[in-house]
């Protein structure tokens, strides 16, 4: 049953239940205090437009205020679910994507709704497993290469007749893969931090 039809259905009831209350009120002033009329009232005699404030405040009233509070209520039962999928949603951060909203089940929009976001956050946390899965073996990878060229270099600048030009180019290139070779370690630090493979040591630290 679809929400629409839920809080039709609702606010039908909470009506005819105001009419009802009415109608009560109404018998009760109309029918069942006419066969008994107060003397005192009779002998005073009471005004048209009294009549009708009083039947109003007897009547009206209380099927107006039962109408509010009713109208109030359905509000309030139709957000409940609204909320609660907020707060939960909420929660959700890059860690728990795995981890699903409750779903009401009775297959309302809502429901619908919840579904989608599940299968969304489903599919976000695949996507983010797998950039740091391709994020960590791609920098595992780059470090074979990025060490044997490290060596070369290194052996050149120490084992092979250079000049003043070509051993100052060497030493530039081997700063370079110095640098790529700090960057691809942050990038696997980083990784392993974001798959969770690195505990962390927390400790105090003296700001002197």
């Amino acid at each position: 049953m679809t929400i629409r039809t839920r809080l039709n259905l609702w606010y039908a009831a909470v009506l005819c239940l105001a009419l009802l209350v009415m109608a009560g009120l109404s018998y009760n002033e109309f029918v069942v205090e006419k066969r008994h009329p107060d003397p005192e009232e009779i002998k005073e005699g009471k005004s048209d437009l009294g009549d009708l404030i009083y039947i109003l405040s007897v009547t009206v009233l209380p099927a107006a205020v039962l109408g509010m509070a009713g109208g109030w209520w359905l509000t309030r039962q139709a957000l409940a679910p609204v909320a609660a999928v907020t707060r939960a949603a909420g929660r959700i951060h890059d860690r728990n994507l795995h981890e699903q909203l409750p779903r009401s089940g009775n297959g309302d929009e809502l429901d619908q709704l919840t579904e989608v976001f599940n299968a969304m956050t489903a599919r976000l946390h695949e996507s983010f497993q797998r950039i740091r899965e391709f994020t960590l073996h791609a920098s595992h990878e780059l470090k074979t290469p990025l060490t044997v060229l490290h060596g070369e270099m290194e052996t050149a600048l120490t084992e092979e007749p250079l000049t003043a030009n070509q051993r100052e180019r060497i030493a530039s290139e081997l700063d370079e893969v110095q640098r790529l070779a700090k960057i691809v370690d942050g990038l696997t630090l980083l990784a392993k931090a974001d798959a969770g493979q690195i505990q962390l040591k927390r400790e105090n630290v003296r700001l002197d």
